[in-house]
């Protein structure tokens, strides 16, 4: 409740902001009932707990913009809730890669993991807004968006910014590999990524061994 009087507040004070309060009903609904209220022509997310650069947005919408791209994407630093930097998105300078030529750079982009989340990025509203994964996924909704996205985007620019900042909570990353279904839910997330890059043509031997490196490090995280 708490929370949902801040965002009222901040609501009253901007009139840019919007409120839509909602049930706990799962993350994936959640997001899926978020895409109706999309009406501008890109759209950015960010987690609550992390923070990002002043400058953030600027940087992604003056590449998208500046190539025409459908999809935008920033590096992250990964940070632990103690204030350590753990790492960062590898520097790839400033790459605009062409939807001729998904199929040789999709492996850099899942080894790099650009693709696992939506936060980081900015998104040409028209290919995003009807986008849904089902109700029942628990893991792995973000590489299952950008995936959709990437299967409809005609570019992609990648820039060399680091302003996104992720935080890191020991505990929540532990449980996230717990349940008996975990790795059915991790392996539920590859195996989309494998049919997805099938169906779009770009599915190589590098995109096979990396599904099956992840899939053997997540079993390994689980056991």
């Amino acid at each position: 409740i708490y929370s949902l009087e801040v965002c009222r507040e901040f609501a009253q004070k901007e009139g840019r902001i919007k409120v839509i309060p909602h049930e706990h009903v799962g993350i994936a609904m959640i997001k899926n009932a978020a895409m109706e209220y999309i009406d501008t022509e890109y759209t950015a997310s960010a987690d609550g707990d992390d923070y990002v650069e002043p400058d953030y947005l600027m940087h992604l919408m003056t590449a998208i913009e500046k190539y025409h791209a459908d999809l935008a994407i920033s590096r992250v630093q990964y940070e632990l809730e103690n204030g350590h930097i753990e790492g960062s998105f590898r520097s790839r300078g400033e790459l605009l890669i062409q939807k001729e030529d998904f199929k040789d750079k999709l492996p850099m982009l899942l080894d790099d993991r650009r693709l696992n989340y939506i936060y980081a990025k900015v998104y040409r509203s028209s290919i995003l807004k009807d986008i849904r994964v089902e109700d029942d996924v628990k893991q792995g909704m973000d590489t299952m968006i950008n995936f959709m996205v990437l299967s409809r985007a005609n570019s992609i620019v990648l820039i060399d910014d680091l302003d996104y900042h992720y935080i890191r909570y020991t505990k929540r990353s532990i449980t996230s590999y717990q349940g008996e279904d975990a790795y059915q839910r991790i392996l539920r997330i590859n195996r989309f990524v494998e049919d997805r890059s099938k169906s779009m043509g770009v599915l190589t031997d590098e995109i096979i061994r990396i599904i099956d490196s992840r899939i053997l490090q997540s079993a390994v995280w689980v056991i």
